[in-house]
């Protein structure tokens, strides 16, 4: 799977930890990885556990991936690990 876009969250229930810029989903050397700009983050929210990753994909649909591992890249982006196949909502 792989596909782009350019907003999201990490969240820790309803509470988010980190809001996400552009965002860039594809294979890597440990399964399914998201890379992604952080525009916004809350240390706290983000240490919380679990977190999901929600990705807007178009102008009305959401992907959740539930229980996700993050791990900074840098001051200002996250590599989050994701396994599975994302839930599939309407925003």
């Amino acid at each position: 799977m792989q596909a782009t876009g350019k907003t999201g969250a990490l969240r820790h229930g309803y509470q988010t930890g980190a809001a996400l810029g552009a965002w860039r989903l594809g294979p890597g050397p440990r399964g399914l990885e998201l890379s992604a700009h952080v525009t916004s983050r809350s240390e706290y929210w983000l240490a919380q556990w679990p977190v999901d990753a929600v990705l807007d994909v178009g102008p009305s649909q959401q992907w959740t991936w539930r229980d996700v591992r993050v791990e900074p890249d840098g001051a200002d982006a996250v590599r989050v690990f994701l396994a599975g196949d994302p839930e599939r909502s309407r925003r």
